[in-house]
């Protein structure tokens, strides 16, 4: 990642009108920043694949009000079974999570890759609306 000591002349003029400094780039920057959010959103997940992926599931899941159980070492071990991080693309022979049983949440054996058109094909097949999507904490009422 550039430092404001590490830049070129073409970078400072970019930095100096307000953009971010990443080639072919022009987003508009916070005032103590050389980047934009959406390079260094990029560059996060070049550098840490698993934690960006993992991050994405978690925040998906808290979302849509699914059980999420997972730790990032579970994660870290399906990646590294399914080769998981090497395929995700957004095109349809990408691969992407699915859960096994649509009633679990996201947990350590509840899930598998599939290709985003299978995944997509499923979505149609499984009825989602009988589908236990609350935490377990907000299905307890106590009084």
């Amino acid at each position: 990642m550039p430092t404001r000591k590490t830049l070129t002349p073409e970078q400072k003029k970019k930095l100096a009108s307000g953009k971010c400094v990443m080639t072919g780039c022009n987003g508009k920057l916070d005032k103590y920043r050389i980047i934009c959010y959406k390079c260094k959103t990029k560059l996060y997940r070049l550098r840490h694949p698993v934690n960006f992926y993992y991050n994405q599931l978690k925040k998906g899941s808290k979302r849509r009000c699914i059980k999420f159980t997972l730790t990032l070492d579970q994660f870290e071990q399906f990646c590294f079974d399914t080769n998981y991080i090497q395929k995700v693309e957004k095109c349809a022979d990408g691969y992407s999570l699915d859960r096994i049983d649509v009633k679990k949440g996201y947990e350590f054996g509840n899930l598998q890759v599939l290709t985003l058109s299978e995944n997509s094909k499923k979505r149609h097949e499984v009825d989602y609306s009988k589908e236990d999507r609350y935490f377990e904490e907000e299905k307890e009422v106590k009084f």
